[in-house]
């Protein structure tokens, strides 16, 4: 009976428990979603894969190796823009083009092959393309 009495004083129109059930579901709509995302796995950003595989000292040498084969790039996301741009516009042996680039960067900088495989492998997984591996 108690129940009875609540909802009749907080509901005084049907239409408020309608409007605030309506809102009450949307929430939990809104929980549930963001919950899901919370389990899938993030796809990282370009600049995210040089930040969790090179430390800054070798990010500076890697930046400084790239600038003497092509364009100079100041910073990662520099780096990134450019690649982006390029595969945007679906340029043709572009991944072989920036796997040379990586991998002699990289030796020029005397990155641990490891740390350039590491980079390597997660900017595919970024672009969801393969970068071809030097032999």
């Amino acid at each position: 009976i108690n129940a009875d009495i609540e909802q009749e004083n907080k509901c005084k129109k049907d239409t408020e428990c309608e409007n605030e059930n309506e809102i009450n579901n949307q929430l939990n709509i809104l929980n549930n979603k963001t919950q899901s995302q919370q389990g899938q796995s993030v796809i990282p950003a370009c600049e995210t894969c040089f930040t969790q595989n090179l430390n800054q000292d070798e990010i500076t040498k890697f930046l400084l190796a790239i600038s003497k084969q092509d364009v100079t790039f100041s910073n990662i996301e520099d780096i990134c823009q450019q690649i982006d741009k390029r595969i945007n516009a679906n340029e043709p042996n572009f991944p072989e083009i920036l796997a040379i680039s990586i991998f002699v960067a990289g030796e020029d900088a005397q990155i641990p092959i490891e740390k350039i495989n590491a980079l390597t492998d997660c900017l595919e997984e970024v672009y969801g393309i393969t970068i071809p591996r030097p032999t």
